[in-house]
């Protein structure tokens, strides 16, 4: 078996303390993927490069409703059982969350995002178009 193919099987869930409960935080799942983009569309840009720590308490200060929202969905507990947690707490979940699904974000949404993007916004320009003629005229 390739190391390709063991990257098809998902990571082991990661289990987690919090709020008085013991916690599965696996992967993303299809059906959390609208609700995932809605929420990081304003935090993707403030998560850290991967080897990097990510600054969570400048995200909770910019843009805290739509942490919270990715931490319910990460955790699939409601909305609210997520705002009553204590901040360690909260904090701990967050950085779970995001940890277990770092694939997600930088290796599989990522690249498919930009062949996307890319498609929507039709062919740019190649290198070779796009470079100033230089033959003499006569």
């Amino acid at each position: 078996m390739s190391e390709q193919d063991l990257d098809a099987f998902p990571p082991a869930a990661h289990t987690v303390r919090a709020g008085g409960e013991d916690l599965s935080i696996t992967p993303f799942q299809v059906g959390d993927v609208p609700a995932v983009l809605r929420a990081v569309r304003a935090i993707e840009p403030m998560f850290a490069a991967k080897d990097a720590p990510v600054e969570w308490m400048a995200i909770m200060a910019e843009h805290g409703d739509d942490l919270i929202d990715m931490v319910a969905i990460g955790t699939r507990k409601p909305v609210e059982w997520v705002r009553r947690l204590a901040m360690d707490d909260f904090l701990q979940l967050a950085a779970v969350v995001y940890r277990v699904n770092l694939d997600f974000f930088v290796q599989r949404l990522g690249p498919s995002l930009l062949r996307t993007i890319a498609a929507l916004n039709g062919p740019s320009p190649s290198a070779a178009s796009s470079k100033p003629d230089t033959r003499a005229r006569t």
